[in-house]
């Protein structure tokens, strides 16, 4: 499929990948090195020439919702891993077997080291030491089998440096499988999807040729469209090219860009008011339920606050209501003081009559004794 065909529209692809290279080669030359720093930095001068060159992409709407452990396999024409990179191999146990594999099938130049799950958890298991072997190749192989396990045994010292591990197909345990598996890994270029709307992917290197770079890049925007953008080409903004010292230089801009930023927002509203008018109506039954619980809630406390009551009340009256016992106690108690009462009552009256009876014979002899005067 032709670019025009994918876009809609004339893409001057080639010329801005010769502009690009272009102003790579002019950033060099202007640079003012002395003779003793050219001899110290010849291993900068290579690293330059390896310099990557990234296809920028801006999406109307977000990619993905979570970041995926598994990196897009994108082929390209033109590889974009030097074949000097040096790989490591990351295998299930025993090892020995796909050492065996690597050098039957010629690949010793290549994967430089074959590590299996046990020793990779044993040698490398501190942050210092994953860090060094993430810092020592350039590429990492590992066992489709193997990889749902790396994320916990390599950390994010792997993970957040785009060192994932790419998934080779080594079940059938042959050597014409192993290589194959390896071609096609470094005839590829790779993409660490997470929740975004711009994202740049690798496809070339500044020691391409434009219509290299033009290759990968047809290649990488077919893949893209059909794969990773929602709505395929039309859900593109815009594409650039860049590398790490330059800006990025326009290669096309979405001409309804717009129209579609309106259309996607009035369906952004739409989709959210549909969202929460659904919420709202999944979310009545609950409220529902809801107030009949507070409700039952409500009765069963008035129905305790109104037992509490009754026991306060019979707790005062107890007192007044005596049982057999202790009313019998009660009536022996008021017979005694009633006896009490009954025995001082006599004793009071004899006193008082003996009294009476005194003053009265006192009396009488007083008038005895003026008779006789």
């Amino acid at each position: 499929m032709a670019l025009k065909e994918l876009l809609g529209s004339d893409a001057p692809l080639e010329k801005v990948c010769s502009a690009l290279l272009e102003y790579e080669s002019k950033r060099k030359s202007s640079e003012n090195i002395d003779s003793e720093s050219k001899k110290t930095n010849l291993l900068e001068d290579e690293q330059d020439d390896i310099e990557p060159v990234w296809l920028q992409l801006a999406t109307l709407k977000f990619i993905g919702n979570n970041r995926k452990l598994i990196p897009y396999k994108i082929a390209i024409k033109n590889p974009v891993i030097p074949s000097s990179s040096e790989a490591c191999l990351i295998v299930k146990d025993p090892q020995r077997v796909y050492k065996d594999l690597v050098n039957e099938a010629g690949l010793s130049k290549v994967v430089t080291r074959v590590i299996g799950l046990s020793k990779l958890k044993a040698k490398w298991n501190s942050y210092e030491q994953k860090r060094q072997l993430r810092d020592q190749f350039d590429i990492f192989l590992a066992d489709d089998r193997v990889i749902p396990m790396l994320p916990r045994i390599l950390g994010k010292t792997f993970y957040q440096k785009s060192k994932v591990p790419v998934p080779v197909k080594i079940s059938k345990g042959t050597a014409e499988q192993l290589k194959r598996e390896v071609v096609s890994a470094y005839g590829a270029t790779y993409f660490n999807s997470a929740p975004c709307s711009s994202f740049m992917i690798k496809c070339g290197h500044v020691s391409n040729t434009s219509t290299e770079l033009a290759e990968n890049v047809e290649s990488i925007l077919q893949f893209v469209s059909k794969h990773i953008v929602p709505d395929g080409a039309k859900g593109i903004a815009s594409i650039h090219l860049k590398t790490s010292q330059s800006i990025a230089i326009p290669l096309w801009n979405n001409p309804n860009l717009k129209e579609l930023i309106a259309s996607s927002r009035k369906v952004v509203t739409k989709e959210t008011a549909s969202s929460k008018r659904k919420s709202d109506e999944e979310s009545l039954p609950s409220q529902k339920k809801q107030k009949k619980v507070e409700v039952a809630k409500e009765s069963k406390d008035s129905k305790q606050q109104n037992v509490s009551d009754k026991k306060q009340v019979t707790v005062k009256e107890v007192p007044k209501k005596l049982s057999v016992k202790n009313a019998a106690k009660t009536t022996n108690r008021d017979e005694d003081s009633k006896g009490k009462k009954a025995k001082a009552s006599p004793k009071v009256s004899q006193s008082s009559l003996k009294a009476n009876g005194t003053t009265a014979i006192k009396k009488v002899k007083a008038g005895k004794n003026k008779v006789k005067h």
